[in-house]
């Protein structure tokens, strides 16, 4: 398997694991109550998301990188969203003086990072290196455009079919017109 695939399924896993440790930690009066990311809905959105990624991460030949496209947009999208909320749940429970984050939040932020940032730095040959700004730019280009292009193939089939039923349906009633 790819290295690139690899990264991302670890961190994948990382995510799912760690919904079932703390996120938080709540103290008032001196006694404590501990939180798993399971306890709340942004834990199993976690998990739903973090089983989207692995699955698109073993889709396609493993041997080679993730295809740019659908699968590598998705991918990178998805691994964002889940950073950016991980961030801000973070900086909820740092600014309260009543709760705390626990590991399992950090190590959710963790395993999303490397979701984003693995596909970006790993190369083709496995390779991993810091790319330029223009690289990364380059490489989102052309997964939006593979995408294009997989929508457009979407659409022209979809219309293709569509046109096949009206035919069929147009031939139905021209067919019972003449009897």
């Amino acid at each position: 398997m790819h290295k690139e695939r690899i990264f991302v399924l670890a961190g994948s896993g990382i995510g799912v694991l760690s919904a079932f440790l703390t996120w938080r930690t709540v103290k008032i009066f001196g006694f404590g109550r501990d939180f798993s990311g399971i306890d709340h809905w942004t834990g199993w959105f976690s998990i739903a998301i973090f089983a989207v990624i692995a699955t698109l991460a073993l889709i396609g030949n493993r041997e080679r990188a993730i295809e740019a496209g659908a699968q590598k947009i998705i991918i990178l999208v998805s691994s964002s969203l889940l950073s950016l909320l991980f961030l801000v749940l973070i900086i909820l429970h740092i600014s309260n003086s009543f709760d705390s984050p626990g590991i399992g939040l950090f190590l959710s932020l963790m395993g999303s990072a490397a979701c984003l940032i693995m596909p970006l730095v790993t190369k083709d040959s496995g390779e991993i290196a810091v790319p330029s700004m223009d690289e990364i730019i380059d490489e989102i280009k052309d997964s939006a455009e593979v995408m294009e292009d997989q929508v457009e193939d979407i659409g022209d089939k979809i219309e293709d079919k569509v046109e096949d039923i009206a035919d069929k349906i147009e031939d139905k009633f021209d067919k019972d017109k003449d009897d």
